[in-house]
């Protein structure tokens, strides 16, 4: 399955990042998302076009030199959200609030992959076991 486009601009950079300085964009790894509960209130409402974005089945991490990104995808590879971290280690941090109780372990990416293809794929094949 191939990835939906995801934005090239970060929606949550903060004014102090440099926009315009070169970045190598490394995948740091990825967790799966169980089904949303339905009692469950969202921690986080990440909006699409001005409506709510789909419940993720998997959060993926990439880290550059100057920030991190995480990067939501539901099951049929839509875009369900991203947002800024000052680096990876936050970024994980910011993933486990959000989605408390709700992970799989962490997953890596292998070098030299479509980091968004193989993360989808495996989304897709995966099944949680409660």
């Amino acid at each position: 399955m191939t990835a939906g486009k995801r934005s090239a601009t970060p929606t949550t950079r903060p004014g102090n990042v440099d926009a315009g300085a070169p970045r190598t964009w490394a995948s740091v790894g990825f967790v799966l998302v169980r089904s949303e509960p339905e009692e469950r209130k969202r921690c986080v409402s990440h909006v699409d076009g001005g409506k709510p974005a789909p419940w993720p089945a998997v959060v993926m991490v990439e880290e550059s030199e100057f920030e991190a990104m995480a990067y939501r995808y539901d099951r049929a590879a839509n875009d369900a959200g991203d947002t800024w971290h000052a680096d990876a280690a936050e970024a994980w941090a910011y993933v486990e609030w959000e989605y408390e109780g709700l992970l799989s372990e962490r997953f890596s990416i292998p070098d030299g992959v479509n980091a968004d293809d193989y993360v989808l794929e495996r989304a897709q094949r995966h099944v949680f076991k409660d």
